[in-house]
């Protein structure tokens, strides 16, 4: 049995391997057709590393030679695992295997091909799916303008589905030859970007407010700021394709679904400066939201990875916990151990880790089902590293916005308990002791000084947060943004 490896730059050969075993969930296929069917293929070839000290071939992937390419077969079924069930021999399937003669892959990933579809035609699947996807995640509705940029097989794949489901499109690539094609196609504007007047022609092909939808396809940092330009208010901007010239910080989790990564972002710019003296005023709201977070975290991608009974006992915990009145509890905890900054983060933690409990287990629900986390099963990566590596840093942003949403929410129950003499006691400071002096008309009328300052700045810092909350989750959820 043959495979084609990669041995230099644009030198290729055969090389004579073992017969691959058939797995047990798998399939054994014999290659009909192969395809060169991306960029990134071609880079391959290339033998082009993606950092700037040559070490990685991919993301995490090192540059070793001699190396496989490809993504893209056509192939008859040679065997079926005994697990298997709905496939046959001698059926055509369309598998993501590399350039060789015969190979094992998971059943998952194999899809039946109809007679009338072609080998040279079905071998591009991969590549329709990619655009499709692409398409699926932006959502654009009828007589909306979708922007392309990149015209290569997924850019001009994205094309031909616009063109089928009638959004009117606007082609954008910097080869004329393409942007011919795109014409071709009958792209309601093809047109490149180093034209003099780029922009406003987009804009009048948009009726004047820009795409509604931007697929980026383009592989290249300056066409997510392309996208940017050229896209209208409360538009949404797909990216769908790895950026290999910056990898090191790419925002593309996986090869669909773009996730943009916040680095740097430290706790005093999270809580807006709000730092007094001994004690910090958001030690409350930031306690408890580390302590509640955590334990959401950890129950929530328990429940969402295993699911099963895992999930139906967490998840009955969750209900229990969610049916407690928490002013009450509080109060009532407050009285039996004694009111305390501790005890305060303590219990707010206890009471409202369900929250971030069941945004994780959605989140891990979702992306356990994704293509690149069966291929880590397949693998033979362990569930904690799939969970902490592949799961877990695509399903975090949620959590940067209850994260601001935790902080008022926590900061003003502690306010309360305060002002009610059941939190942080004198002489550490705390805005809802200070309200406390307040308790009586007297003070009230006479020495407001006492209580509209902190009041006002609890008001302030609480609007504050929530404001930061809004604008992440406006970042992260472009559908978010109105019109």
């Amino acid at each position: 049995m043959q495979r084609l490896i990669i041995t230099a730059p644009r030198q290729a050969e055969f090389e004579e391997v073992a017969m691959p075993l058939c797995p047990p969930d798998g399939l054994l296929v014999q290659a009909r057709v192969t395809a060169i069917s991306t960029g990134t293929e071609i880079r391959v070839y290339r033998l082009k590393a993606v950092d700037d000290a040559g070490k990685f071939l991919h993301a995490n992937v090192p540059f070793i030679l001699p190396t496989e390419n490809g993504y893209s077969m056509v192939a008859d079924i040679l065997e079926v695992g005994a697990a298997v069930t709905g496939f046959a021999p001698g059926e055509r399937v369309f598998v993501p295997a590399s350039h060789r003669h015969v190979a094992a892959i998971a059943a998952s990933l194999a899809i039946k091909l109809p007679a009338e579809l072609s080998d040279e035609q079905a071998v591009f699947l991969s590549i329709l799916e990619v655009a499709h996807l692409a398409l699926r995640r932006g959502n654009p509705t009828p007589g909306e303008t979708v922007a392309i940029i990149g015209l290569g097989v997924v850019g001009l794949s994205a094309l031909a589905y616009c063109r089928a489901f009638g959004f009117r499109t606007v082609a954008i690539d910097k080869d004329p030859d393409r942007l011919a094609i795109a014409q071709q196609m009958g792209a309601d504007l093809a047109i490149s970007p180093d034209e003099p007047r780029f922009l406003p022609q987009v804009q009048i092909a948009c009726d004047g407010y820009g795409a509604d939808l931007v697929i980026e396809a383009a592989s290249v940092w300056p066409a997510i700021q392309l996208g940017m330009d050229v896209a209208g208010k409360g538009a949404k901007i797909v990216v769908v394709a790895r950026h290999t010239d910056l990898p090191q910080f790419s925002p593309v989790g996986d090869p669909y679904l773009p996730v943009i990564t916040i680095i740097g972002l430290a706790i005093p710019e999270m809580v807006g400066g709000a730092v007094i003296t001994e004690t910090v005023f958001t030690w409350p709201g930031m306690g408890s939201l580390l302590f509640s977070t955590s334990i959401g975290v950890v129950m929530g991608a328990l429940a969402g990875y295993y699911r099963g009974w895992i999930d139906h006992l967490i998840m009955r915990v969750v209900d229990v916990v969610l049916s407690f009145p928490v002013i009450i509890l509080l109060l009532c905890v407050a009285s039996l151990v004694g009111p305390s900054i501790f005890n305060m983060m303590a219990m707010i933690g206890l009471l409202t880790w369900p929250v971030p409990c069941r945004m994780m287990r959605s989140q891990f629900l979702s992306i356990r089902e994704r293509t690149y986390v069966e291929a880590a099963h397949c693998l033979g990566v362990t569930d904690f590293q799939i969970a902490a590596r592949h799961i877990l840093p695509n399903a975090i942003a949620p959590l940067l916005v209850y994260a601001s949403f935790g902080v008022a929410t926590a900061v003003l129950l502690e306010a309360g308990l305060s002002y009610l003499g059941l939190g942080v006691q004198p002489p550490t400071p705390s805005w809802g002791n200070m309200l406390n002096t307040a308790r009586n008309i007297s003070t009230m009328e006479r020495n407001a000084w006492q209580w509209v300052p902190p009041a006002i700045a609890t008001v302030l810092f609480v609007l504050a947060v929530n404001f930061v909350g809004d604008g992440i989750r406006d970042a992260l959820d472009p559908q978010a943004i109105e019109r």
